[in-house]
């Protein structure tokens, strides 16, 4: 699978998860929620409860606390494909940094949480509720592609974010054959690739840039 709206397509070059800039919440930072009011930076009732992508079709949670794994495929199991994930160590959702969501499109026993992941768009919301009862929505800016099971690495100059931005990466998508086994030549014809080196990844990641809805 191939993604080409509003994504750009990258190779991954690092071996962890990169920070995205992300910064710990404050004792003074606040966010904005969809019932009103602000939500505090207390992370045990900001903690993520329930992730909704409308044009994935996904409404699911509880979510599943992880800690970062170099190979993004081993961060959730294949029994657990249906739920999403939230990495701790990166901000809890519409606090001031970049909270970090990991989720599957699919697993040995069938397809994941995020089997309808080619249908998400630039400008698409995505929904969080949180175990405090409020709700911060997100709203897509970028998406990218990359190939292979890691992650790009942090681009040079990024810094710590002062606003709350969200990204949801879904692992395990898989390439067409048409792209991942077709070059192209010279003349721009498509030609069979009969390399069969087992380091060709099979595989990507789709990563969603999110920021904070106004």
């Amino acid at each position: 699978m191939v993604l080409t709206l509003g994504m750009t397509v990258g190779t991954a070059g690092c071996g962890g998860l990169p920070s995205f800039g992300k910064e710990k919440a404050s004792p003074d930072s606040t966010a904005s929620s969809d019932k009103g009011g602000t939500a505090g930076s207390d992370v045990r009732k900001t903690k993520p409860a329930r992730l909704k992508i409308a044009s994935a079709s996904v409404n699911a949670g509880p979510f599943m606390e992880l800690a970062a794994k170099p190979n993004l495929n081993e961060a959730i199991a294949d029994k657990h494909a249906g739920s999403p994930g939230w990495f701790t160590d990166s901000a809890a959702p519409g606090e001031k940094g970049v909270s970090v969501f990991i989720t599957r499109y699919g697993a040995a026993g069938g397809p994941g949480l995020m089997k309808n992941v080619a249908k998400v768009r630039v400008g698409d919301p995505v929904q969080v509720d949180r175990v405090d009862g409020s709700t911060v929505s997100f709203k897509i800016r970028e998406v990218q592609q990359v190939i292979g099971n890691k992650l790009p690495p942090e681009k040079k100059g990024d810094k710590p974010k002062s606003q709350a931005e969200l990204r949801v990466i879904t692992v395990g998508v898989p390439l067409e054959k048409s792209a991942a086994d077709t070059t192209k030549d010279k003349d721009g014809e498509g030609k069979k690739d009969d390399s069969k080196s087992p380091d060709k990844p099979s595989y990507s990641n789709i990563i969603f840039y999110a920021d904070l809805a106004k």
